[in-house]
């Protein structure tokens, strides 16, 4: 619902307001709003002080019609032809939706339009200054001027148009009241709201309600105006009553979906008139005569004359006349004797008779007809009359028996002797509640701490209870009043809830605020015709379907003058109407009366919130890009996952009754029923999609197919996303074959690792098999060798006198030195390699010992050709060390220099200075073939031969035994290319010494 005010635009659900005023680029231009219309494509027009505004319901904001002045709007109306009529300022104007274009029309004709009027026809009606009406011509373009409202005067304006059931024009006027105008005969006719009171009146607004009826709002309040019959009933405001109508001056009315009517008022806001499943009348204090004096109503009850008796707990004792349906307060009346007390629990229509009963005052008993007091009983302490001056019931069985029950047992009055007797077999100090004869004529009672029990028709008692948990319910809670249905079930008003009850078949329903109750608090049951129970409660009345048991409450929004009803206070007269007493008066009803809602409400959802912050449309940082109203789906970024909803069904009728469910699909299987509840509250919502369904009731409390859902995609961080597990999945197909081959790799190195130490095992077994076969084969050719290098040595020396053997000795002689030679250094590989080789260290000079051993070798690089250099420091350089193992150091590197040198060999001696010692440095190079890069690491290992030198004789052994001396000395011997020469560089520590 949308309501102009001069403060503002307002939109209402049923609940809340929201206002819409000026002050921003796309608000309205001004609060005073004039006029609102809904064109036919559902787009709402607002007429302010300073122009013509539509609504954009996507973003909620106002936007003003391109090309209008920005004056005041009188009246908007769209023609269904694509055109928009409104009156702005003193011009008529028409606006084309498609060309979005505005022009003027009835210029120099049409001025100071006051109404506006588009028929079901297509045709525009035009009230304007001075009371004329004008009809436009879509063929010629013009208006057409009308005939004037006969008689009336130049300052009689026509404020409201309105198109009846038959076609007729029913005008509303400043100061002519409601005239007709037939468009056929072009004729004017009067009604009866022409004066009222002999005052003019003046007309605002017009609406249907029926096929002749219509609500006319004026400044002298509301009309329900028959058109039929030319005949009205006024409705107008009365001072100090909460129902009456607030304002007489009446200016706008409007029907809802479900019939209820609205009417807005100058000073008195908004009034609203429900059509209501039920209608009850209402009668409370208010001013004026023969209204109900009292407010908390307690007792009811009716005599042979159609009275209503009615006994309040504050204003005594009330009558309600049955011929005049005018109510009479005896506090008023002044009745001598009077009643001393004004609080009456206990009421009784007995023929002439009324027994009254009070609270804490006893009994009394007066003549009705006569209205006058005709005896008082109260306690007098001496046990034989009535034991207890607060009379809670006044009980006529159908015997005709009078059974009074007080706080402090029961009795049965003898009308004759004026005696109250004891009822026996009974307790009799018990708070007796209620009363009740069935169909059988047992006497029921309730009571405040016995539970409930009845009387037989052999004066015997039986206990009725109702067994749970080992207690019995009936006796735990204070019963308050007692009702046999048609089907002769028992209902037991509790404290704690309704208890019906089967007595044939033994069984047991009950009725709290868990099955539907508004309340748990019962105080009295009827039964209509439908054999529906009817129950008040302390929170609203109840009716409980006979056939269902369906729930429906009725609240003060269904017209109830107060939802806390009162102890035992309800009737039914002989017509068959209901009266309930409640603690702000009383209503009446005719249950019969009662019809089942089926409208069916729109539910929308209302507001956003993230981290209870309400969330705006087409803000900054919003996830809204529409209003919440029309949007369908929203997405939100994984931390705004803390929000909630709220969300209304858009009936106003009775707003209170409406029970809502939803379910988040996604998170929820079923729907979670909230009653009246209008929110839902999510807590850090998982990231995913959602499906958040409302649904609700209506307000006769059917479920209704209503349901209203919007869309959640809550996205995850980035961490959680598509994307990222997409990354994640190759980083880890990527890392899994990243290890997978890196273990291959690592299977394959070790396989390697494995092969080259089987191979390097292999090669050492061989090498181990090369050493034993040679140092086994040494051992047996070095004593022949030995043998045979004696009677050589005895030839050489007698070779001068074989001149011609000299030669061959010399050369059987070197070769017998070169394998003693080798045999030698094959045992000695063997020893260092076994541990037993043993090193004696002298002091040696180093120098002289190497020019010794190079002068050695000289002969054999004069006989190559060779380039011979030996270059010595000048200083002496002492060594500690083994003086042969030196000498075959040495004598092997020569060897092999001038073995495989080409042009050029060279040995330098030097000394060195290091942190520790000193230290010598043997270098020794030469000219020849560089030795490859990949076999230079093999070099001094045991029998290796390149190709390079694979043409030199040798066993291989040279360089191995070589480097084994210089590390049984602590000592080094590398290889290096420096210059393009192969040289070897032998480091020995000065002053090495060893154990070996």
């Amino acid at each position: 619902m949308w309501f102009g005010t001069p403060d503002g635009l307002n939109r209402f659900d049923g609940y809340a307001f929201k206002i819409y005023r000026s002050g921003g680029p796309r608000s309205l231009g001004s609060n005073a709003i004039f006029y609102l219309h809904e064109d036919k494509a559902g787009t709402l027009w607002v007429g302010t002080e300073k122009g013509i505004y539509f609504f954009d319901a996507s973003g909620e904001n106002f936007i003003k019609l391109p090309g209008s002045s920005g004056k005041t709007i009188r009246a908007i109306q769209d023609d269904g032809k694509g055109y928009l009529w409104f009156a702005e300022d003193s011009g008529l104007y028409r606006y084309h939706f498609a060309t979005k274009q505005i022009t003027e029309t009835g210029k120099g004709i049409i001025k100071n339009s006051s109404s506006i009027l588009c028929d079901r026809t297509g045709t525009i009606w035009v009230g304007y200054g001075e009371g004329r009406l004008a009809r436009y011509q879509a063929t010629t373009n013009r208006f057409e001027i009308l005939p004037p409202i006969p008689g009336a005067g130049h300052n009689n304006s026509i404020e409201k148009i309105y198109e009846g059931n038959d076609g007729t024009l029913l005008i509303g006027t400043s100061r002519e009241g409601l005239k007709r105008f037939d468009p056929v005969t072009e004729s004017w006719s009067a009604s009866r709201l022409t004066a009222f009171n002999g005052k003019k009146l003046f007309v605002r607004g017009i609406l249907q309600t029926g096929d002749s009826e219509y609500w006319i709002a004026t400044e002298s309040g509301l009309f329900i105006y028959n058109s039929r019959y030319d005949t009205a009933r006024h409705i107008q405001k009365i001072a100090q009553h909460p129902y009456a109508l607030s304002d007489n001056a009446v200016y706008s009315l409007c029907r809802d979906a479900e019939g209820g009517i609205w009417a807005g008022t100058y000073f008195g806001g908004i009034n609203y008139h429900p059509d209501a499943t039920l209608h009850f009348e209402k009668d409370f204090p208010s001013p004026g005569k023969h209204r109900i004096a009292g407010n908390v109503i307690r007792e009811i009850t009716e005599d042979n004359s159609g009275n209503l008796w009615i006994g309040t707990e504050d204003k005594g004792l009330i009558k309600l006349n049955g011929r005049t349906g005018q109510f009479e307060n005896f506090i008023e009346k002044q009745m001598k004797p009077a009643i001393a007390s004004t609080n009456i629990h206990g009421l009784l229509a007995n023929g002439r008779y009324l027994y009254i009963g009070t609270f804490e005052h006893g009994l009394y008993i007066m003549d009705r007809e006569r209205e006058q007091l005709l005896a008082h009983f109260e306690t007098d302490g001496t046990g034989k009359g009535i034991s207890s001056n607060y009379i809670n019931i006044i009980y006529k069985t159908r015997a005709g028996h009078i059974i009074i029950c007080t706080a402090n047992g029961l009795f049965r009055y003898e009308a004759g002797t004026q005696r109250f007797l004891p009822f026996k077999g009974i307790p009799q100090q018990a708070f007796y509640s209620a009363i009740m004869e069935d169909r059988q004529q047992h006497l029921w009672l309730g009571t405040h701490h016995e539970g409930v029990f009845y009387i037989n028709n052999r004066q015997q008692r039986v206990r009725l209870s109702v067994m749970a948990g080992g207690k019995d319910l009936l006796k735990e809670s204070r019963i308050l009043n007692l009702f046999e249905d048609q089907q002769q079930q028992l209902w037991i008003c509790t404290e704690n809830g309704l208890y019906c009850i089967d007595l044939f078949r033994k069984t047991f329903r009950l009725f709290n605020t868990s099955t539907g109750l508004p309340g748990n608090m019962v105080y009295a049951i009827l039964e209509d015709e439908g054999h529906h129970i009817w129950a008040s409660t302390s929170m609203g009345l109840v009716r409980i379907d006979g056939e269902t048991g369906a729930i429906k409450v009725f609240k003060k929004t269904d017209g109830l003058v107060s939802e806390q009803f009162n102890h035992r206070s309800a009737y039914k007269d002989s017509s068959g109407m209901f009266y309930f007493g409640s603690v702000k008066g009383l209503i009446k009803f005719d249950p019969n009366q009662y019809k089942v809602n089926h409208h069916i409400p729109s539910i929308y959802f209302t507001k956003l919130q993230l981290f209870n912050k309400n969330v705006e449309p087409q803000t900054s940082g919003s996830p809204l890009r529409s209003s919440i109203l029309n949007t369908g789906s929203i997405d939100l970024d994984y931390d705004q996952a803390t929000l909630s909803f709220d969300f209304a069904a858009l009936s106003y009728t009775s707003p209170d009754n409406l029970q809502y469910a939803y379910k988040l699909e996604g998170l929820d299987k079923n729907w979670n029923f909230i009653g009246a509840e209008r929110r839902v509250h999510f807590n850090n919502l998982a990231p995913g999609k959602y499906i958040l369904k409302v649904r609700s009731t209506n307000s006769s409390g059917l479920w209704v197919s209503n349901e209203k859902a919007i869309r959640l995609q809550i996205h995850p961080p980035f961490w959680k996303s598509r994307t990222a597990y997409t990354l994640y999945v190759v980083f880890t197909v990527f890392l899994l074959f990243s290890i997978l081959k890196l273990l291959h790799r690592r299977q394959e190195e070790k396989q390697r690792r494995q092969m080259q130490l089987f191979a390097l095992n292999k090669e050492k077994e061989l090498n181990q098999a090369k050493v034993d076969f040679f140092t086994t084969v040494a051992h047996e050719i070095r004593t022949p060798l030995t043998l045979i290098k004696a009677p050589m040595d005895k030839l050489l020396k007698m070779a001068g006198k074989m001149p011609e053997a000299e030669r061959e000795l010399s050369v059987m002689n070197r070769n017998t030195e070169r394998l003693l030679a080798l045999t030698n250094q094959l045992l000695n590989f063997r020893r260092i390699e076994s541990g037993n080789y043993e090193l004696h260290f002298t002091t040696i000079h180093i120098t002289a010992l190497t020019e010794m051993i190079w002068e050695r070798f000289s002969p054999a690089a004069d006989k190559k050709g060779m380039d011979y250099q030996f270059h010595k420091t000048d200083a002496v350089i002492s060594l500690y060390a083994d003086e042969d193992a030196c000498t075959k150091i040495i004598s092997n590197l020569l060897d092999n220099a001038i073995k495989y040198g080409h042009r050029l060999v060279r040995c330098e001696v030097a000394a060195i200075a290091t942190t520790d010692a000193g230290a010598v440095t043997i270098t020794i190079s030469n000219d020849g073939s560089t030795i490859p890069a990949a076999v230079r690491d093999k070099i001094f290992t045991p029998f290796f031969r390149s190709k390079e030198g694979s043409s030199q004789p040798g066993a291989g052994i040279g360089l191995s035994l070589a480097r084994s001396l210089a590390e049984l000395h602590k000592g080094t011997l590398e290889y290096r290319e420096e210059q393009g020469l192969n040289t070897f560089i032998l480091v020995l520590p000065a002053a090495a010494r060893t154990d070996a």
